[in-house]
């Protein structure tokens, strides 16, 4: 039997938000523009935000209060079980990351129906250079069929002050607009491409360039580390995996080329010799470029070996097996073992868009109706897994979806 999504309390729900956003004025300036529009707008209705960092539910909430909003939440968070009882009583509900997730949508017209506020990441999982990722375009149909207005909350400044790269909150400038992007009438007579590159424009954000206009401090002992995960290519001798930081420095091994990340959260070369890009958003683009330029070839193919863990339905991860994790254009493959059984599963790549995914060194697909996680020896290789996915997407399946 499904379980129903719960009204949040109200009195400990608006007590939660005003606590986090007593602390984000405190820590981040945070600043709250909400337009004429939105101020006369009554429930129900339904928010969609982009998702900038890991302290967006937090910043969105406080964004919308005094509102009380229903989260979609990924379904991962819900098996850890301290965190489960907490989610559901506070109005959350699960959602599958990248993949059709019939419960949700029911949960989501439920709620509305009732006359309250549903709160939605279309992108589905936090940035990881500070620019926005891809949205799936089923989000068109969704709006389209729940005939509400759409209210969009678009926030600045959250990546800087917390990257996925590294967590430890720097203390900066947070700042959230709040606008109402339809109604019910613009929903009706417009086609799905105009609604879906509407919300994609809407709630696009490169925080880096937000960031050289608004030069708000953002120091913090130890700020490059755990950036490597994600700038993992040299752009000097395009070495890859064999970048390494300390302090504020990153620097790739092989040739010296090294970057200096300034107060500001942007890079600086290191000498006259070295050739970066001014921000992570910029040196993840150019990475970008490179594999896309590699999967235009029919015969590409990417492997590592790898560790092959499962995911519990509490979330708890536990090794099962080690073999080849291998992506080529059709499909992404793991050549090994399970519980000491050899194994050879394909996934066909135009599933899903990317892999779902934190900066730890591991990524997660499913596999008949199990979750798995793909943990490569080479840990930094598996973030060039989520970026070769994307690719090949885009390359080769993303116009099917969009129409």
């Amino acid at each position: 039997m499904d379980r129903q999504v719960r009204k949040p309390n109200r009195i400990i729900y608006r007590l939660v938000v005003a606590l986090c956003s007593f602390l984000h004025r405190k820590k981040y300036a945070f600043k709250v523009h909400k337009s004429t529009e939105f101020a006369a707008l009554k429930p129900p209705y339904i928010v969609l935000a982009n998702h900038i960092s890991n302290i967006d539910f937090t910043v969105v909430a406080s964004a919308m209060s005094p509102v009380v909003l229903n989260f979609a939440v990924a379904t991962f968070y819900f098996r850890v079980r301290f965190l489960n009882g907490i989610l559901r009583f506070m109005g959350c509900f699960p959602k599958e990351q990248f993949q059709p997730d019939t419960k949700a949508i029911k949960n989501i017209f439920s709620i509305i129906q009732r006359g309250d506020v549903v709160a939605l990441y279309p992108a589905g999982q936090s940035t990881f250079d500070g620019e926005a990722t891809y949205m799936d375009a089923s989000i068109a149909r969704l709006l389209k069929k729940l005939k509400v207005p759409v209210v969009t909350v678009h926030i600045n400044g959250a990546f800087i002050a917390c990257p996925k790269w590294n967590m430890g909150l720097r203390k900066s400038s947070i700042e959230a607009s709040v606008d109402v992007l339809f109604n019910p009438h613009e929903l009706e007579v417009l086609n799905h491409e105009d609604i879906y590159q509407k919300v994609k424009n809407a709630l696009y954000f490169d925080d880096y360039e937000w960031q050289r206009k608004a030069m708000v401090k953002a120091s913090k002992p130890h700020s490059a580390k755990g950036l490597e995960q994600v700038l993992y290519m040299c752009p000097r001798c395009q070495t890859e995996f064999n970048m390494h930081t300390k302090r504020n420095r990153l620097w790739c091994a092989s040739c010296g080329n090294a970057a200096l990340m300034n107060e500001y959260g942007l890079l600086q070369p290191a000498d006259s010799n070295c050739i970066i890009f001014e921000t992570p958003t910029q040196w993840s683009r150019w990475q970008m470029q490179c594999y896309k330029q590699q999967v235009k070839f029919p015969t590409f193919s990417y492997s590592e070996p790898a560790f092959l863990v499962k995911i519990s339905k509490h979330g708890k991860y536990t090794k099962v097996g080690s073999g080849i994790a291998e992506i080529n254009i059709d499909h992404f493959c793991y050549h090994g073992t399970y519980n000491d059984v050899k194994v050879s599963w394909q996934i066909k790549n135009n599933l899903s868009a990317i892999f779902a995914h934190e900066v730890k060194g591991h990524f997660d697909f499913a596999y008949n109706g199990e979750l798995f996680s793909i943990a490569p020896f080479k840990s930094e290789s598996a973030f060039k897994f989520v970026a070769l996915k994307e690719a090949i997407f885009e390359q080769y399946y993303l116009k099917s979806t969009t129409r």
